[in-house]
């Protein structure tokens, strides 16, 4: 009898044992599918900005070939840049459609919209080749082109614009916070002295009145939830007979603004 008991209670311990390894390999599978779905999202997220970046080296570099300009009159290799797409809402962002791992808040601050649009700007900065790489073509005509890569493309969720909301603080933030895992602040790496890059002999620099690249020209520092806007790289091409002569070099710039500014600052944007 005593036997028969014992083993009844040695019974009912391997099997609340077996349901605790089961409930923990249950759990840990919930997690590792999560978390796998989670570096998975981030990576097609991040794959698809390497290859916009790879799109537009490639065509920086078979643009030219030593005595053939061969990108009169188009480029040769097209660029594989599509738009990103946001929705801000109060507690996530949409990218595609999908919820991004890169932007992870449980309450939508100032704060958090003016990181969001640091990065998205530093993103488009960084795969169009920081202002460094030779992209798009010459015009044949006499005339200076501005032309466009639109990055990303920003709206907030339907939720948030009858409130009447706005954000603002973003020259203040990219001018004191530094870029992730970097010593660098956004705004020193956005708008660099491009010293190589001139208009008749004047470098193109953020200082010149005058020039594109002064920061209250290049974004909005208040971005209101009714509206959308668009982070944008912008490049001043001249014509062949200008870049020939050496009267101009292409000087290149990075924006953030509303459709209305879009349309004024870029006569082409390639990526319709």
């Amino acid at each position: 009898m005593q036997h028969r008991q014992f083993s009844n209670k040695m019974d009912k311990r391997a099997m609340s044992d077996v349901m605790i390894v089961l409930i923990i390999f249950i759990v840990g599978a919930l997690v590792l599918i999560t978390f796998g779905y989670s570096i998975a999202n981030q990576l097609k997220e991040d794959s698809d900005s390497e290859i916009c970046r790879l799109s537009v080296l490639a065509q920086s570099q078979f643009r030219k070939v030593p005595g053939i300009d061969i990108s009169l009159p188009k480029t040769v290799i097209p660029l594989d840049c599509p738009r990103r797409r946001l929705k801000i809402s109060e507690n996530k962002v949409l990218i595609n459609g999908k919820k991004s791992d890169k932007y992870n808040f449980k309450k939508l601050t100032q704060d958090e919209v003016n990181h969001i649009l640091a990065e998205e700007l530093r993103m488009c900065w960084n795969k169009m080749g920081e202002g460094k790489l030779d992209v798009f073509e010459y015009s044949w005509f006499v005339d200076l082109k501005s032309i466009c890569v639109v990055c990303s493309e920003l709206e907030f969720d339907d939720k948030l614009k009858p409130k009447g909301q706005s954000y603002e603080g973003l020259l203040d933030y990219l001018k004191t916070k530094k870029m992730p895992k970097s010593e660098i602040k956004y705004s020193d790496y956005l708008v660099r002295t491009q010293a190589s890059r001139y208009h008749l002999g004047i470098p193109y620099t953020q200082y010149n009145p005058w020039n594109y690249g002064s920061t209250d020209k290049i974004y909005e520092d208040k971005l209101l939830t009714s509206e959308k806007y668009s982070i944008y790289f912008l490049a001043w091409k001249s014509d062949v007979l200008n870049k020939a002569i050496g009267a101009y070099t292409p000087a290149y710039f990075i924006g953030l603004g509303k459709e209305d500014k879009l349309s004024i600052d870029c006569q082409q944007i390639v990526n319709n």
